[in-house]
């Protein structure tokens, strides 16, 4: 993305639909497809269901228990193989590849859609034929914006046109042939997602050719490219964060590779200068040039937006993490073709393999024995951003970032007090609501139970590292969490002050809050006398 690269890959868990030599039946406005062994999915388009139950016989629910759908839902979760043999096996069922089984949708009507008999089967990945089309969506919109007009998708398709056969030179074919949808509906301004679920892509299109975020269109494509097998899967190819580092980190890098080369073929595609860009000079991506600075502990979470865009560290992750694979890229600029294509021989020859940081490194080993003059199991170890774990603790979090404000440069830099919860996040924590209600149970998730660390006696120093002077006794105060938006007006809400002392739910803005201290000037900021804190 061009102004924030939370363009992550937001995989929500489950299904995957294609259309390619997958599995597919349908009837009427009922879809059904089966791809490999990794999802099996049902789509519809103004039928109502309530229900669905997989079973080894139309009706029957022995192999998945009996699901409720959203009021307006219209497709199923995705299964894979490894999820629906596991699910058979605690109702005593045994369930193996080429099995038949059916989908039964219930519509409370005492009418049921059942599909024709399924199986899965093995899809070789990796084919040098796959390809991948687009198709950019002109009937609806997501989260409330309208489809995108004709002239939007004429722009869509010809930048596509232009920059898949880029992608394919450096990321090798997509791991099966497929049509990935791009719909008009991102969650925010500069945010684009990939469903690996419907292989839809959201995005927010912004004005004629600075619209839609070129650098996260690629970004999201390269997370397609490889579909259903992304790194960021468990063992039951269901999503998991661990390996975000090492699956954002290729496709933020290749995005940039791309976008470079994109705009070097073709230098009039663009109306404007904003994405005649090149590495890293992006909005937050400014830290290529302190990547040794930047490499420290801090950076340690499976979950990359751990405190949302407030604190800035998604923007340190995914450029550490974009950063640590162009030294790779320097190194062989087939690195990642190389990579893919291990990958898929691997998952073809063992169909029980899935992701692992072991896996991973023993197929960097193989294809790149040496980063920086260092054994490359060695030099992945190194690195933070690759280190898929996560430290539960109170500490100290360190953005700075160098911004050139007004032709002169300063050195931007903000301390945050910030605790890491049990899901990795630095917002809420995993327990109780204020209500009482357990959080993942509540319906209503604009409350968080915060850890607000602001209050905490004790007082802190930073010394300014030119000529060492001290400013002297700061205290750890709340990132505005009294002020909120009424008509377009800031009301002080200054008074009502957070539950706690130190903890509690925030009930002013009823969203997270940090605990910062902000120091903006030409000099750099170090924290001092931390013991304090």
């Amino acid at each position: 993305m061009s102004r924030f690269f939370f363009l992550v890959f937001i995989a929500i868990q489950g299904s995957s639909f294609t259309q390619s030599e997958e599995d597919i039946i349908s009837d009427n406005e009922v879809e059904v497809s089966v791809e490999s062994i990794h999802k099996v999915l049902v789509k519809w388009g103004n039928e109502k269901f309530s229900t669905f139950c997989i079973g080894t016989q139309p009706g029957q629910n022995d192999i998945h228990p009996i699901i409720e759908l959203n009021e307006n839902a219209k497709h199923t979760s995705g299964y894979s193989f490894l999820e629906l043999q596991k699910s058979a096996l605690l109702k005593k069922k045994e369930f193996n590849i080429g099995d038949v089984f059916y989908i039964t949708l219930d519509s409370g009507l005492d009418s049921e859609w059942v599909s024709e008999p399924l199986r899965f089967k093995w899809e070789n990945l990796g084919n040098p034929e796959n390809e991948m089309t687009l198709h950019v969506e002109t009937n609806f919109g997501e989260q409330g914006l309208p489809p995108f007009t004709n002239v939007q998708k004429s722009e869509i398709m010809a930048f596509f046109r232009r920059v898949n056969p880029i992608i394919k030179e450096f990321y090798g074919p997509p791991s099966r042939t497929i049509e990935v949808s791009i719909i008009n509906g991102g969650c925010e301004k500069g945010v684009n997602m990939f469903f690996s679920g419907t292989n839809h892509i959201h995005m927010f299109f912004e004005n004629d050719k600075a619209q839609y975020s070129p650098r996260l269109i690629i970004h999201e494509l390269i997370h397609a490219y490889r579909d259903n097998v992304t790194l960021t899967n468990d063992n039951l190819w269901k999503f998991d964060p661990t390996l975000s580092g090492f699956e954002e980190g290729m496709a933020e890098a290749i995005a940039l590779i791309v976008m470079n080369k994109f705009v070097a073929l073709y230098p009039d595609f663009f109306k404007g200068e904003a994405h005649k860009i090149y590495w890293n000079h992006a909005y937050g991506m400014s830290h290529e040039w302190e990547y040794d600075f930047q490499n420290h502990p801090q950076l340690r979470n499976v979950k990359f937006s751990s405190t949302g865009k407030k604190s800035g560290s998604v923007y340190l992750r995914y450029a550490m993490a974009a950063t640590a694979f162009k030294k790779m890229f320097i190194e062989d600029h087939q690195v990642f073709k190389k990579f893919n294509t291990e990958y898929y021989k691997r998952l073809n020859a063992d169909y029980s393999l899935t992701p692992s940081r072991d896996l991973i490194i023993d197929i960097f080993e193989k294809i790149i024995p040496t980063v920086e003059r260092t054994p490359v199991a060695h030099w992945i170890d190194k690195q933070y951003i690759l280190d898929c774990n996560t430290d539960f603790e109170k500490k100290i979090f360190l953005y700075s970032k160098y911004v050139n404000k007004d032709l002169f440069p300063i050195n931007e830099s903000k301390i945050y007090f910030l605790e890491t919860h049990q899901n990795g996040s630095e917002l809420a924590w995993m327990s109780k609501d204020f209500e009482g209600k357990e959080e993942t149970q509540s319906q209503d998730f604009n409350y968080l139970w915060m850890h607000q660390l602001n209050n905490i006696p004790g007082t802190f120093k930073l010394i300014k590292t030119w000529d060492q002077r001290i400013k002297d006794d700061l205290a750890i105060i709340n990132n505005n969490h009294w002020s909120i938006h009424s008509e377009n007006h800031i009301v002080n809400q200054k008074s009502k002050i957070l539950l706690g002392p130190y903890q509690g739910p925030n009930l002013v803005t009823k969203k997270g809050c940090n605990t910062n201290v902000k120091e903006q000037s030409n000099y750099s900021v170090l924290p001092y006398r931390k013991e304090h804190v």
